[in-house]
């Protein structure tokens, strides 16, 4: 059975990962050999056990006697049952062997097999010749399930398809892609993935009926539940066919790495308003006129404007000084800085998951709307924060913030984003979301202040859980 393929989604394929960001998902070369290795081990050993297995049976048929025939069978349990216990042994030592197939008797197998070889005991000392050979026969008939059974799973390749990036609480799709190795057919064949605790479901089993040397694809909806990078364990691919007395399976290597960006809510039109540099009745008060489409709206007076751009009517109006905002200039650039100082508790990483998310929100809906960003994590690595310009640049901000942690301790002042934020020349708008406790306020005029715990983060943001 092969290694898993991690590929991305398709809007993601020319993402790439974040430097430093842990081991990569994809299968080593050298895995891939070992993998290969193991498993043509395992079908040398496969093949020595049956062709033991045969001439113990000839050499058994040779005796004319029951008493030895009897003492050769007990002779033979006793050595395979020695084989098994020591292999078992050797196997919990080593840990699981990925790449090669391991078959092992189910439930139901070991009940009959226990009943069967007791009526062969029995059947020997009958003296009907044709009721002891059907025993012998349902038994030979139950014992050779074995080399089917694993010859049925052993060729199958699995491909597991993940997307490199998810967003926490919305679904992902993750594909299972079989087929065999030659042309033969395998049937009843099940792909058992356990995701783990943060992600519903937990545990997936895709079941195939019938799998070719044709490419066979499910997909399964994914839905992760925290942000950050998820490790998911290794599959397994497994199959009963035929009788289910036997059950052949084998676990695959190189687990896969999902990103999972955080949460998302929705942004309020009141929020756009703001993140614009405008309120509503400024931003109807003007309108472009034909013929000059470079003419955007108006907006407050700031720091080292031109005074030629000063829309008097407007001023006069409102009381305001009110500048006149060309299209090429855009709304100006929106800083969006993520208070990282946080309490001790539950409680307090809530409040920080939820703070994040507020900031992804934010960032996003930027982005949507053609307003340049920043985000400012405090970060010694980026002092000045991410520039987020279109897709590529939201992308990178969102596994930032993917990765971003809590500083509980007052000493962490260089990680929050308290400096870098006053170090800024800012000429749009500063949103400081934070996560409540004892941050320290934000020293910009003007700010917004996004509160994780604050009752009317509803007005700013809403869909948050």
């Amino acid at each position: 059975m092969g290694p898993p393929d991690d590929a991305d989604r398709p809007e993601d394929a020319a993402s790439r990962r974040p430097p430093g960001a842990g081991p990569a998902s994809a299968l080593p070369p050298a895995t891939a050999d070992g993998e290969r290795a193991r498993r043509r081990a395992s079908d040398r050993r496969a093949r020595g056990v049956l062709v033991a297995v045969a001439a113990a049976l000839v050499a058994l048929s040779w005796l004319d006697s029951l008493p030895a025939l009897f003492l050769g069978l007990v002779l033979l349990q006793a050595a395979t049952i020695a084989a098994s216990v020591r292999r078992g042994r050797v196997a919990g030592t080593r840990g699981v062997e990925t790449g090669a197939p391991r078959v092992t008797t189910t439930a139901s197998g070991r009940g009959w097999l226990s009943v069967a070889w007791g009526l062969v005991l029995v059947g020997i000392f009958l003296d009907s010749a044709p009721l002891r050979l059907a025993v012998c026969l349902g038994f030979a008939v139950s014992v050779a399930s074995w080399p089917l059974v694993r010859a049925n799973g052993a060729r199958i390749v699995l491909r597991r398809r993940v997307p490199a990036r998810a967003r926490a609480g919305a679904p992902s799709e993750v594909a299972y892609e079989v087929a065999t190795e030659d042309r033969r057919v395998a049937r009843a064949v099940v792909v058992a993935d356990n995701l783990g605790l943060l992600a519903r479901p937990g545990a997936i089993e895709v079941a195939f009926d019938l799998v070719t040397a044709t490419p066979t694809q499910a997909t399964v909806p994914v839905t992760f539940e925290r942000r950050g990078w998820k490790r998911l364990r290794s599959p397994r691919v497994s199959s009963r066919f035929p009788l289910g007395l036997f059950e052949v399976a084998c676990d695959l290597a190189a687990p896969a790495e999902v990103l999972v960006h955080p949460r998302e809510g929705r942004a309020t039109p009141v929020l756009l308003t703001r993140l614009s540099g405008s309120d509503a009745p400024r931003a109807a008060a003007m309108r472009p006129q034909p013929g000059t489409e470079e003419l955007y709206g108006l907006r407050a007076f700031r720091a080292g404007d031109d005074p030629r751009r000063i829309h008097w009517r407007t001023t006069a109006r409102r009381g305001e000084t009110t500048v006149v905002e060309r299209r090429d200039e855009g709304f100006g650039e929106v800083v969006v800085a993520l208070g990282r100082g946080v309490g001790r508790g539950g409680d307090a990483d809530r409040r920080f998951e939820r703070a994040v998310s507020v900031a992804a929100t934010v960032v996003r809906a930027a982005v949507r709307h053609g307003v340049p960003a920043r985000l400012l994590l405090g970060e010694r690595a980026a002092p000045a924060g991410l520039v987020v310009r279109g897709r590529t640049g939201l992308l990178r901000a969102l596994d930032a913030l993917a990765e971003v942690r809590a500083v509980a301790d007052r000493d962490g002042g260089e990680r929050r984003p308290s400096a870098a934020l006053g170090a800024l020349r800012t000429p749009g708008t500063v949103v400081w979301v934070t996560a409540g406790g004892d941050e320290v306020a934000p020293t910009v005029a003007d700010a917004l202040v996004l509160r994780a715990d604050d009752p009317d983060l509803a007005r700013w943001v809403r869909g948050l859980p």
